[in-house]
């Protein structure tokens, strides 16, 4: 049997790097007889073996992930010593077919197959098992904790989210609470993605959770202030010297006679706003939530815009702009703000879907960098 074809059946049936493992093990046999790593690792299609080198990969094979080649008996059709040769490419000359290669026999001892690194192995591959069912259970968690749609709904004309986080778990979340008559809204991107964005995303939750509906905090600025000093204390930062935090878009909307209050703060985040078929966009204080910072950082404060019915708002993490393309151009905040202009008057519904495909299409093949995240809100 030709050793590319044993090679390849390994890469498409056990892994890609299954061959590199077997042959480093073989080695010692083949080197006996002349043969580098490099003719073994990467064989011409004219390498042919025979039965005894046939059977100690199956018997390596067997050894390290319990599998039996299902071509093994094709061996003994080729048994024959003069079939396994190396060719000279050294020389003009026609190639010259190296002595019979006389093999012995493999015995569990020659193969020197640790039975103890198979055991670790399977732990380990239990292990990974079991962490992945609990990164998945912790992903439950966190979409349980994200608003109900149907509830924001009941105090909105319309509204849509794009959740995509990178990992299973995410570093971005939307927060949404009612207190008296106000309505808050939240997009919030965390320090990293992955397990560590989401345990620093349910802490930053149950944190506005507490400021705005327990210690009923009604400012944006306000509730940033306190949310960075919560962060702060929860990670002992000052202490620790730990910088992790969040960039914040936070606005407060408040039912008026003739229309609505929106009280808007941003910690780096811009919120952008759709009215009167004008697009425009409040710009958030440059500073983040968390991290020790500097005694003269500036404060959050609060901008109050006046809207009216249907006008929209639009809340996003730096995931949906940063969104890089093949060609590693990110799809930029200035190109967002002309799909806002051209689609602002369409169904939130068709938004949503305009606002992903065309994502998508920017994207192409290229990997997903960071969590993407945006909020639609029409008033």
């Amino acid at each position: 049997m030709k050793l590319i074809t044993i090679k390849k059946w390994c890469s498409d049936n056990i892994s890609a790097i299954a061959w590199q493992r077997i042959t480093t093990k073989a080695l010692p046999f083949f080197r006996e007889k002349g043969f580098t790593y490099k003719d073994i690792e990467s064989p011409v299609d004219d390498f042919v073996i025979d039965t005894d080198f046939g059977n100690i990969i199956a018997e390596i094979i067997q050894q390290y992930y319990n599998i039996t080649m299902p071509f093994s008996e094709d061996f003994t059709s080729i048994n024959q010593p003069e079939n396994l040769q190396k060719t000279d490419t050294s020389s003009a000359e026609p190639a010259e077919i190296k002595e019979p290669l006389k093999v012995v026999t493999p015995t569990l001892s020659m193969l020197q197959i640790d039975i103890d690194e198979r055991n670790k192995s399977k732990t380990v591959s239990a292990e990974l098992a079991q962490m992945t069912q609990s990164i998945m259970y912790a992903s439950q968690i966190q979409k349980a904790l994200l608003p109900n749609d149907a509830k924001i709904l009941q105090h909105v004309t319309e509204y849509f989210c794009i959740y995509q986080p990178k990992d299973v778990v995410s570093g971005d979340f939307y927060w949404f609470l009612k207190d008296e008559n106000k309505l808050f809204f939240a997009a919030v991107d965390c320090t990293g993605h992955g397990v560590p964005g989401g345990f620093m995303s349910m802490m930053a939750s149950t944190l506005l959770n507490n400021i705005v509906g327990d210690s009923k905090v009604h400012s944006p600025a306000l509730i940033l202030e306190l949310l960075h000093e919560g962060i702060k204390n929860e990670l002992h930062q000052v202490e620790t010297g730990n910088t992790d935090g969040m960039d914040v878009c936070l606005i407060c909307i408040e039912p008026q006679e003739e229309g609505f209050k929106v009280t808007f703060c941003g910690a780096k985040r811009p919120l952008i706003i759709f009215k009167d078929n004008e697009m425009t966009q409040l710009k958030g204080t440059r500073r983040s939530i968390g991290g020790v910072q500097m005694p003269k950082q500036a404060a959050f404060q609060n901008q109050i815009i006046m809207l009216k019915k249907n006008d929209a708002l639009y809340l996003t993490s730096d995931g949906f702009v940063d969104t890089p393309n093949e060609k590693r151009d990110k799809f930029g905040l200035p190109r967002l703000q002309k799909m806002i202009y051209k689609y602002a008057n369409a169904s939130m519904e068709n938004q949503k879907r305009f606002f992903t495909e065309a994502l998508e299409l920017f994207r192409q093949d290229s990997a997903q960098r960071d969590d993407i995240m945006m909020l639609g809100i029409r008033l």
